[in-house]
């Protein structure tokens, strides 16, 4: 390492000179051209269009051309920067897609890409842009492939390889200097758009006398060496970031927080997203396979040895890059982890990815921010994905799936891939209610525009904002056609014109009853796990069941004692119909939202078999419902259920008929199941896929008196508080919570507008993935809410805040999330306690989207037994 600091450090002695001479040479410029290059100007100081204190030659001239145009902080760095964020972001859009890259669009929302040519095209596309303008492109679109051509077998010119065996090298060179040479004979106002750098150097050119021919030669040179790098690291990391999912929703979440208005705030962009840095950096230290050469010119020491001139030096990086000492055992690996936990590896000795002294290479800041930016517009605009998916269930084995490099090939950058290892992925269009910048955005829907907040302070004024402007209820008119899917139901979007009594019945009521509730419950959710279990039950023990199915039957075996009480919820006819009821009013919504409202009835009695569960319903509920409204204020010992709760909370003076009362229990019970069972689901599946919680939360609930009712308090159980709270924080039911509809124009302090009929919501998921509300947040830890320091309060499941609007927020705060808290634990500890459980579908997809939910696959089974004794 010391010896090639000193190598860096006497520019006098070793030469760089002829290492440029050779590659002049290869690119065919003439020896006339060659001499004018290094021709030695007069005393008067300068060339005619750059300052020339030292008198230096054009070609060592160009050095400074090009550090006064790419250095950053320079007078022509920012205008060149500027170019390429506004070329990437016109070109990373679905709409502009190019067939050249596209393989397959025969989907309206989804397109298979070459990860290659799509970074190659993009890129040198890019390149070509910024620093000629249009017209080069113009005069040969297929520019793009020819240089990616050439430059994958540039290493046979270079090797001096026969003239009639390097036909893949010598005929994509000699189109683009074709194409180059008739660039450059046009007036210079018939291609305007050129770089300062490209406009001085071509101007220094011809006062020289140089052709037109060597122009376009040197011109290939400095191109091939601008563009030959971008799009080789722009594949390698979305590679990597393909093959770990953790890092790319990691790189993601930081990289959101650089987008302002649509575009890049690259300020943002390079000074505050370090895993990015990181992953930019290690894929430099692994990929590059760049030597620096330096002819010996005059007696030279190094290392204790002195070199005489006409030998060369050569400083392998590769061999720097690999070096164990500095960069650990795992040096062959990529690791990202190494430089956010070393930075000081970036300026290691071992680490000269863009060489290093006098011809430390000036391009190296805006390579770095034309890669950073085309990556960022990538995970914000698109969803990527293996075209076909690689095995992930076994950690550590994904880097198998990582396309090999090209070793057959010598390069004097970044290695490409070798043949046949091109990435093919499906991109679609990402959905942007996922984003968590922190400012406000639109998403376009099949029905309207959602309007999403994700700032604190914005968060906080939906919450407060008036009800007569943002309503809840008009959400779920719309959402769940309730007139037509609830038995008649009306709801009226003013929230004053509907029953408040929803709340107390929940919030008030259900929670003071809970100590007495709970032990029924306990006994009833113990039973039928007991049943569905045993049911599927083979041989050897083990039983086959289908998660979210035995997750539905189990809720609703709970939910029906404290909604309708015991007699009804022993009925085996009635519970098959409270637990169809809610799948169809969700159902036939969701279809009556694309229907004329002319056949909505039509469409009703059709997809819920004639309303065959609301029917059943009501049939059971009436004469319960009848009798206890005949006799209200009669019962010494009121039953302790909703329906009773519900009609003491009814008007007396204007009281309610059975029918309505019937229609406030119906649609409470229809959000009740399917939440409470997809909580549960999810909760299943991260016990299989994190077994390493099992036996200490087994210990928490061995340890704790749980026929109590305090024992499912947070402070009681605090690990499974935790646990489930991190289950929910990383698998909500839907990407968005705090729907309102806006039913009148509304305006926040940050000038975000809501026009009358969008919705306003909070895009939660992103909020409870986001690294400035959660360190890891795409990790799961099971004891992460469980504090430290046990001076400090825990951060309990049912609570809310804009860091976990999983209940919703504001006045219109699941009012039932205490008792909704207590059920889950009560159902995850029956397993933890009573059955082992493992994933049989272990590879497959265990959720699909509809709209914004996110919803279990009805196909994912466990296989679960019951414990032995010991």
């Amino acid at each position: 390492m010391d010896d090639v600091g000193e190598a860096f450090r006497k520019p006098d002695t070793l030469s760089h000179d002829d290492f440029v001479e050779f590659l002049m040479r290869s690119f065919g410029v003439s020896d006339l051209g060659v001499d004018k290059m290094y021709q030695k100007f007069s005393p008067d100081g300068h060339i005619m269009f750059h300052p020339n204190p030292q008198q230096k030659c054009l070609a060592r001239l160009t050095t400074d051309l090009h550090k006064h145009q790419l250095l950053s902080g320079g007078p022509e760095f920012e205008s060149l920067s500027s170019k390429f964020v506004q070329y990437l972001d016109g070109s990373l859009r679905w709409e502009v897609m190019d067939h050249a890259y596209v393989l397959e669009d025969r989907r309206p929302n989804q397109k298979t890409v070459s990860l290659l040519s799509w970074c190659m095209e993009i890129l040198v596309k890019a390149g070509t842009s910024v620093f000629f303008g249009d017209e080069l492109l113009r005069i040969d679109p297929e520019l793009p492939r020819l240089f990616y051509e050439f430059d994958k077998n540039a290493w046979m010119i270079l090797y001096r390889v026969p003239k009639m065996f390097s036909q893949n090298a010598t005929s994509p060179l000699a189109r683009n200097i074709e194409t180059l040479t008739a660039y450059f004979r046009l007036p210079k106002d018939e291609r305007p758009g050129a770089t300062w750098f490209n406009q001085t150097l071509e101007a220094e050119q011809r006062q020289l006398g140089m052709t037109d021919d060597d122009i376009a030669r040197l011109m290939m040179l400095i191109h091939w060496g601008s563009n030959a790098n971008t799009f080789k690291l722009c594949f390698w990391i979305l590679a990597y970031l393909l093959n770990d999912i953790e890092l790319l929703d990691a790189i993601r979440t930081e990289t959101d927080r650089a987008m302002c208005n649509d575009t890049v705030n690259l300020e943002h962009l390079m000074d505050h997203c370090p895993r990015l840095e990181a992953v930019f950096f290690e894929v430099l230290r692994l990929k590059s396979s760049s030597i620096s050469m330096r002819k010996v010119v005059g007696p030279t020491e190094i290392g204790g040895k002195v070199l005489r001139p006409g030998y060369r030096v050569l400083v392998p990086f590769r061999q720097l890059h690999l070096n164990k000492d500095v960069f650990g055992e795992d040096a062959t690996e990529f690791n990202p982890e190494r430089f956010l936990l070393h930075k000081e590896l970036s300026n290691s000795a071992s680490f000269k990815p863009f060489g290093g002294g006098a011809n430390y290479c000036p391009g190296r800041f805006i390579a770095r921010q034309e890669v950073v930016t085309f990556i960022a517009l990538v995970l914000y605009r698109f969803d990527i994905n293996w075209a076909q998916q690689p095995d992930h269930s076994q950690k550590g084995c994904w880097m198998k799936n990582m396309p090999k490099h090209s070793t057959s090939r010598p390069t004097l950058g970044i290695m490409g891939p070798a043949d046949g290892e091109d990435v093919i992925i499906d991109i679609k269009q990402r959905k942007h209610d996922m984003s968590a910048a922190g400012s406000a955005f639109p998403v376009a829907t099949l029905d309207n525009w959602h309007i999403c907040v994700s700032s604190e302070q914005s968060i906080k004024e939906l919450e407060q904002a008036p009800e007569a402007h943002f309503s809840l209820h008009a959400i779920a008119k719309e959402m769940f056609q309730p007139r037509y899917t609830m038995n008649g139901y009306e709801l009226k979007e003013e929230p004053k014109a509907n029953s408040s009594g929803h709340s107390r019945v929940l919030r008030t009521l259900l929670t003071s009853n809970l100590p007495i509730l709970l032990p029924v419950i306990r006994s009833r959710v113990s039973k039928r796990f007991t049943r569905e279990i045993s049911s599927y039950e083979n041989s050897n023990g083990w039983s086959s069941v289908q998660t979210f199915a035995m997750a539905k039957k189990v809720v609703t075996e709970a939910n029906s004692y404290v909604f309708f009480g015991e007699f009804i919820a022993n009925d085996p006819d009635f519970l098959k119909a409270a637990q169809q009821y809610p799948q169809d009013v969700f159902v036939t919504g969701e279809i009556l939202r694309l229907t004329p409202a002319v056949f909505a009835p039509f469409i009703a009695n059709l997809c819920t078999s004639g309303h065959r569960a609301s029917k059943m319903l009501v049939k059971h509920l009436t004469p319960m419902v009848e009798n206890r409204l005949r006799n209200r204020g009669q019962h010494p010992n009121k039953p302790l259920d909703c329906v009773q709760w519900i009609i003491d909370s009814s008007p007396h003076d204007n009281s309610w008929t059975s029918e309505r009362v019937i229609q406030e229990i119906l649609a409470l019970w229809f959000g009740s199941v399917h939440q409470l069972a997809m909580s549960l689901t999810y909760a299943l599946y991260d016990l299989c896929d994190h077994p390493e919680y099992i036996t200490p939360l087994r210990k928490e609930l061995e340890a704790a008196t749980l026929e109590d009712y305090s024992a499912w308090q947070p402070e009681s159980m605090p690990r499974l508080d935790s646990f489930l709270k991190e289950s929910s924080r990383l698998n909500p039911s839907d990407a968005v919570s705090v729907r309102r509809k806006v039913l009148a124009p509304y305006t926040f302090k940050d000038g975000t507008h809501f026009e009358e009929g969008s919705w306003a919501c909070v895009p939660q998921r992103a909020l409870m993935r986001d690294s400035t509300n959660y360190t890891s947040p795409t990790s799961f830890q099971g004891f992460r809410f469980v504090p430290m320091d046990t001076a400090k309060s825990q951060s309990s499941f049912t609570d809310t805040g804009p860091k976990f609007p999983f209940w919703g927020a504001g006045k219109r705060v699941c009012p039932g999330r205490f008792y909704a808290s207590a059920a889950l634990k009560i159902m995850v500890a029956e397993i933890l306690l009573n059955f082992d459980c493992e994933l049989l579908s272990g590879k497959a997809s265990r959720s699909f989207s509809w709209r914004s939910a996110i919803i279990p696959r009805a196909g994912t089974k466990l296989l679960m037994r019951r414990r032995s004794p010991s």
